[in-house]
């Protein structure tokens, strides 16, 4: 399918986000997913936030194989919540997408998002469902939940992030708008979806469009405390904001738990140090 927005323009209806921060070659996979999708009206803004040479080289190698890709630079590590405000300020595209260095989008993924928020003007952003990889292995991922509907999200969405980030696609104007705060580090997507679904309508495909990898490098691993307290802090913010105000506390309850739960393996980790045979 082809879409009117496809033809009338010569700029990009999409541009999708990357930021890149010593990636390795997964980078080479999540671009080529984006390279294979059946809507290609779109731009690829790769955002290297700081990283190391073997990485930079990678970088400019994807950027020369094909026109549509453009790179920003950060000179120091300035974080994810900087690179893709700093990215967002330069788009003028219709809307925005976002993939992670280590995720995978099916080639219909675009075509079939930009579907829904043609012939749905009334919503802002659409996700999809996901596949979810757990350190190369594809598992069952409770938390990757079978909401779609809008009244399913909001109803649904103070329990847990079942929004996958490389998932989204945005309408830019509120995304511009909105951006991410940096109140609420490694957990700044969360935060983001709880915002836009309190003032504006949004929805997941009922589809497996995207491919999650969760990987030893994956934020919710490699900062699994610092996500965690983040994402207590924000539930309390939006407490009044969401219907079942009852139920929102038994959520941050566990969420405390979890939390505790967290730093307390940290801490036996750290004191009693599994011995190497």
């Amino acid at each position: 399918m082809h879409f009117s927005i496809e033809m009338k323009t010569k700029n990009p209806a999409v541009s999708i986000l990357l930021p890149v921060y010593n990636c390795g070659n997964l980078l080479t996979k999540a671009v080529e997913s984006v390279k294979k999708q059946t809507f290609g009206n779109w731009e690829l803004i790769i955002i290297d936030d700081g990283s190391d040479a073997k990485t930079k080289e990678l970088i400019s190698k994807i950027a020369e194989s094909d026109s549509r890709i453009k790179t920003l630079q950060n000179v120091v590590n300035k974080g994810i919540i900087y690179s893709l405000n700093k990215a967002l300020d330069m788009v003028n595209a219709k809307y925005v997408a976002r993939i992670d260095c280590d995720d995978l989008w099916l080639p219909e993924k675009l075509e079939r998002q930009i579907d829904f928020l043609e012939k749905h003007p009334g919503y802002v952003m659409v996700a999809t469902w996901a596949k979810v990889i757990t350190f190369g292995i594809e598992r069952h991922f409770p938390l990757q939940a079978r909401f779609s509907t809008y009244e399913e999200i909001i109803n649904n969405l103070m329990r847990y992030n079942f929004i996958v980030h490389s998932s989204i696609l945005y309408r830019t104007e509120i995304l511009k708008q909105e951006k991410y705060s940096n109140k609420f580090y490694h957990a700044e997507d969360y935060e983001l979806w709880i915002r836009t679904a309190s003032k504006n309508k949004i929805h997941i495909l009922p589809e497996t469009l995207t491919v999650y990898n969760f990987t030893p490098d994956s934020v919710s691993y490699r900062f699994a405390i610092s996500q965690q307290f983040n994402v207590v802090r924000l539930k309390f913010s939006y407490l009044f904001k969401y219907p079942h105000f009852l139920k929102s506390i038994c959520y941050i309850s566990y969420d405390i738990f979890t939390l505790g739960r967290l730093i307390l393996v940290k801490a036996y980790r750290r004191f009693f140090p599994k011995k190497n045979k």
